[in-house]
């Protein structure tokens, strides 16, 4: 097709007669017969199709960028009878089959000897109608038509099949997606690829519709541009990566474009605005997101842009619904679940394929499609990316697509891809690609990228790595080939070392240094030489086991270091300088006497600055939770949702959208079997920003109807120091204390180890040796006393150590009790005497929701304490175990002994201060009235049971389980 070549239909009609005529008389072939086309966009393509479909036979794609091997097996499957391919690809069929026939459209000649025929012979070819006819006549509409392969994106291909009835259904059905140009009058550039489903969909519409099209043998954005301009084109489809390429080409201005007046974006499901953007910067009259797959043949949903005032909905004959992953019931509208369709028009089956058949249908035959969905009130369908392509980083689930939408909105940024790969302490970090626009460049890609997605993204979305790439690897259907940009990273991850080895002049001064660096290296699986004095502890991701790991090796030259040592001295450098001399080294505890100073004595109308003073106190039936999908935040507004006086609960949460705050609560929801209240309005917010985050019309929203704000948003984190956590434990609490003014009451929830006085009153003492989380916790009280100065009428509520949910025993199993409880199983020993004061997270929201107008400091804190020698007695009992109890100072000293090389136990050895010694707290406001509160023998066994049940004691797993997670 290196000449435009111009036909018309009648001229198209009789060469496909001659030509289906010689597949019959020349070739040989017979009614059912399969025909695999393994060649690039050209005419002969077009023809063959038609004379194949058109007279009983099976045709079947073939990717022509597929080698030997792989066309092999496909061959195998699928069982042709004859191959349409060009002499350049013959050799890749010979390769492993001389026998097989092969027609190819380069060739003048037959050579019969060699199985291998000639287009051009075939093409002229006298038409024998009687035989034709006898043959259409044949044909029946549950006869197989078509073989389309799937991407193959995880492995070989699937063969889809479809009847006649199926397929030539979808042609029909395709003009709906078209639906302001006059059928006569479109006029299509096709420049997809012809072996793709779009491809043999689109060349279907000429043959079924009428339609007129305007073919092309590859993608050259400057001939598109002529072609438009030529031929007056009216419609195009492309995927969102073509569509890029055109609008971002600097030649675009040059052509006149004015005669396109409908696109429809395919490959994948494009955000509402940039429909908008492609729909003005061509001045369509329509433009739709259409969502497809090679299994529904064609259009599945169509998605038209919203300024077009066209409505959504599933395509002509399609059935649509989301449904939960875990209990496949259909979802609410605006919930996320996987997306399933039904219809009879759809493919048939997977080829000979029984095991993708059961797994891929439901028995009443709806097809699970294994993409992301969330479908809004309005129909609009948000396709959020494949399931198996969810990045799960440290408990978070990531969609590819929310970061991906996000970037490709950066001015210099062409197009956007994300993946996640394994990381030994996240689970998986995040890799974004991008392909820069033409004539933009960066000078700092990576910093410049982190500081624009810090505004845009929440902090565990944020890319770890980005690379600029001058190409994207791409599959057969075009889309970006993840499973190639996988192979690619660990090259590209290594020079970027590289680079920051060379750029590393602060390395590690002494030998100590120098082993810490190695210590660090190991653990956190980076190149020694990219460490440096300034590298932090927390920023290169540490926790309590490599924490263990570095104050070992300090122990080794200064023995007594306090147990919150890495929370004062961060960075590599200030270790060193410590251990060379520990009375001049470098401490960062001024920061927080800092903070402390400011908090007593600037005033109060200074600290807060604006707050809410609306009036409208008849009408405030609402409270709004801050951390609702958090563990704690699931329970107060379970609660919340009982008290018929309580009309709405707004649930603030951080999250990248809705929908996988939704998907969050829902989830957090279903594990402990409470039900979603119809109360529940989700509101994503991140208390770090001004107005918590909270858009401005819901914030009004909240200001004129909430009686309550009920703050459970916090990091939990016993490692962090109090500087990392202040912005989210501290500013969190006076940006919420200002959304609720004079104008609603204010919950904190704060936490007994603030307590330092052991009763109901704040403490001037600096906790100088407290974990950050504990700072954190106290600083906010001071300033949510001197709130009061100005009008914010407060309650501190003091919960203790929260655990299982009494009547399910569900339970965080991230936590130190639980870890702790684990070892002890573990290594059958447990110390006797330690008291706890353990509190069953359904009875602390209990407390919390009651007690939530009272404006006093509370000490959510049991009647009675729970002792180590019960638990033990109770899982010994109910499982004839022998769990030996022994003093405290023994069982330590056993402990640390036995777990030397046992990772998982050396992870909870910080955290172990707290049996050291045991707390006894007091509550004058609850006063003898706190029974409720207990961790009765009954709930422990709820949760013994759980735990068991679950394989938490035996394998680890916590299946049903709750896991940290940031809210």
């Amino acid at each position: 097709m290196s000449a435009l070549q111009k036909l018309n239909f009648g001229e198209t009609l009789a060469l496909v007669n001659k030509i289906a005529t010689g597949l019959f008389k020349t070739i040989g072939l017979k009614r059912g017969d399969v025909v695999g086309f393994y060649l690039p966009n050209c005419l002969p393509y077009i023809l063959i199709e038609g004379a194949v479909e058109a007279t009983g036979l099976i045709l079947f794609q073939l990717n022509p960028t597929y080698q030997s091997d792989q066309l092999a097996r496909l061959l195998n499957k699928g069982k042709p009878s004859l191959i349409v391919t060009t002499t350049p690809l013959l050799s890749n069929i010979r390769n492993f089959n001389k026998e097989i026939k092969v027609l190819l459209v380069d060739v003048p000649s037959h050579d019969i000897d060699h199985h291998n025929y000639s287009f051009h012979k075939i093409r002229d070819t006298e038409i024998d109608m009687g035989l034709l006819n006898y043959v259409r006549k044949q044909i029946q509409p549950n006869d197989l038509m078509y073989y389309g392969c799937t991407s193959g994106s995880t492995g070989d291909p699937k063969i889809c099949t479809y009847t006649n009835k199926q397929f030539v259904a979808n042609m029909l059905e395709i003009k709906y997606s078209f639906p302001t140009v006059p059928q006569l009058e479109k006029i299509i550039l096709t420049f997809v690829p012809f072996f793709t489903t779009t491809g043999h969909i689109l060349i279907g519409t000429m043959f079924i519709q009428g339609f007129k099209h305007i073919y092309t043998n590859k993608f050259n954005p400057e001939k598109l541009f002529e072609m438009i301009e030529k031929e007056k084109v009216n419609n195009i489809s492309c995927a969102p990566s073509a569509i890029l390429a055109l609008i971002n080409h600097p030649s675009r201005g040059k052509y006149d474009l004015s005669s396109l007046k409908e696109a429809l974006i395919g490959g994948s499901v494009a955000s509402n605005k940039f429909l908008e953007e492609i729909k003005s910067i061509f001045n369509l009259e329509y433009i739709s997101s259409a969502y497809g797959m090679t299994e529904g043949c064609s259009v599945i949903y169509n998605i038209p842009s919203k300024s077009t005032g066209i409505p959504t909905g599933p395509a002509k004959h399609f059935e649509v619904r989301v449904v939960d992953r875990e209990t496949r019931e259909v979802v609410d509208v605006g919930f996320p679940g996987e997306l399933e369709y039904r219809s009879e028009i759809m493919m048939k089956e997977y080829l000979d394929n029984q095991e993708a058949n059961t797994q891929a249908f439901t028995e009443d035959r709806w097809f699970k499609s294994g993409d992301e969905a969330v479908m809004e009130a309005d129909g609009f369908l948000k396709i959020t990316g494949r399931i198996k392509e969810m990045i799960i980083r440290g408990g978070h689930n990531i969609w590819p697509n929310e970061i991906i939408d996000i970037m490709n909105q950066h001015p210099k940024i062409q197009e956007t891809a994300v993946i996640g790969i394994p990381d030994k302490f996240q689970g998986e970090s995040v890799v974004a690609f991008i392909i820069i626009k033409p004539g933009c460049q960066f000078n700092n890609l990576e910093k410049e990228l982190r500081e624009y997605s810090k505004d845009k993204l929440v902090p565990y979305s944020i890319p770890t790595y980005y690379f600029d790439l001058p190409v994207f690897p791409r599959n057969s259907a075009g889309k970006v080939y993840l499973p190639k940009l996988k192979e690619m990273v660990d090259d590209l991850i290594e020079k970027r070392f590289k680079k920051i080895e060379e750029m590393n002049t602060d390395k590690p001064i002494t030998e100590q240094g120098k082993e810490l660096a190695k210590l660090w290296s190991r653990w956190f699986d980076v190149p020694v030489n990219t460490i440096s004095r300034s590298s932090n502890f927390f920023e290169m991701g540490g926790d309590s086991l490599v924490g263990v790991q570095t104050a070992a090796l300090i122990k080794k030259y200064i023995e007594n270091i306090p147990f919150n040592f890495l929370n004062t001295h961060q960075t590599l450098g200030q270790i060193e300088d410590f251990i060379s001399n520990p009375e001049k080294s470098t401490k960062i505890d001024d920061q927080l006497i800092k903070d402390f100073q400011r908090v007593k004595s600037t005033p109060a109308k200074e600290i807060f600055g604006e707050i809410n003073t609306t009036k409208n106190k008849k009408n405030r039936r609402s409270v709004a939770v801050t951390g609702a999908t958090g563990y704690l935040g699931v329970y107060v507004v379970n609660e919340l949702s009982k008290k018929s006086e309580i009309n709405k609960i707004y649930c603030i949460g951080r999250s990248s959208n809705l929908s996988e705050l939704k998907s969050k609560m829902q989830s957090m929801m279903r594990k402990v079997n409470i039900r979603m209240s119809d109360k529940i309005e989700f509101v994503i917010g991140d208390v770090t920003k001004t107005n918590c985050g909270i858009n401005s019309n819901t914030l009004e929203k909240i200001k004129m109807e909430c009686n309550v704000i009920i703050h459970c948003a916090a990091i939990v984190n016993w490692n962090m120091t109090h500087e990392q956590l202040k912005d989210a434990n501290v500013k969190g609490v006076i940006n919420a204390m200002k959304i609720a003014g004079q104008s609603m009451s204010f919950v904190y929830i704060s936490s007994f180890g603030a307590a330092l006085k052991k009763n109901e009153t704040l403490s001037d003492k600096i906790p100088n040796e407290s974990f950050g989380y504990i700072q954190t916790k106290w600083l906010s009280e001071h300033y949510v006393r001197r709130g009061k100065e100005i009008g914010i009428k407060s309650t501190i509520i003091r919960p203790c150590y929260i655990i299982a949910d009494s009547k399910t025993g569900v339970c965080n199993t991230n936590d130190f009790f639980y870890k702790f409880m684990r070892q002890c199983v573990k290594y059958r020993m447990a110390p006797s005497g330690v008291l706890l004061n353990l509190t069953p997270v359904d009875k602390v929201a209990i407390g919390i929701v009651n007690y939530m107008y009272s404006h006093k400091i509370i000490n959510l804190i049991p009647a009675k304490q729970t002792s180590t020698d019960d638990l033990f007695k109770i899982y010994n009992n109910i499982y004839r175990q022998s769990i030996q109890l022994l003093n405290k100072e023994e069982w330590l000293q056993q402990f640390l002994k036995k777990t030397q090389n046992d990772i998982e136990a050396l992870s909870i050895v910080p955290s172990l201060v707290v049996l050291h010694e045991n707390y006894e707290f007091t509550s004058d406001f609850l006063n003898g009235k706190n029974d409720f509160l207990n961790f009765e023998k009954k709930d422990i066994n709820v949760n013994f049971i759980k735990l068991q049940n679950c394989g938490y004691f035996t394998n680890g797993t916590c299946k049903n389980l709750f896991e940290r997670s940031i809210c």
